[in-house]
């Protein structure tokens, strides 16, 4: 019988995986699991150890606290999306980012963009996993 946390865990790693794109066949090869296993956690019928815990971090391609602190912090909507994307990003790719980020939404822009005759900043869609600008 899986219980709750077991079924939780199992959408974490699989939603990880998904964002990854890997298949279940993939990962249990690139974390040296069994498929079976892979599948069985995935469902929620699989309590992993600490040590398989480790191994589908090292097949997905994160670190033992990301994959817990995603974990414990779910989020949804378009900030989960956000963290989804950047999860597993290299130090030199965040930091490409962060300046992108910054230079995009310096505080004198987005208290122009905040109050231009009350309307509201255009919101940001995905499109086939492109972001784009529009109005609402």
């Amino acid at each position: 019988m899986k219980s709750l946390l077991a079924r939780r865990f199992g959408v974490h790693v699989r939603a990880l995986r998904k964002q990854a794109a890997l298949t279940q066949s993939v990962l249990a090869e690139r974390s040296g699991l069994s498929v079976d296993s892979v599948r069985r956690i995935e469902r929620g019928f699989f309590s992993p150890s600490l040590d398989s815990i480790a191994k589908l971090c090292a097949g997905l391609d994160i670190s033992l606290p990301s994959f817990f602190e995603a974990f414990d912090r779910p989020e949804s909507g378009l900030p989960g999306q956000i963290a989804g994307f950047l999860r597993g990003r290299s130090a030199a790719e965040l930091a490409v980012v962060w300046r992108v980020l910054r230079a995009m939404l310096s505080p004198r822009d987005l208290q122009r963009q905040s109050s231009s005759r009350g309307k509201r900043p255009p919101r940001a869609s995905t499109t086939n996993g492109t972001w784009q600008m529009g109005a609402e």
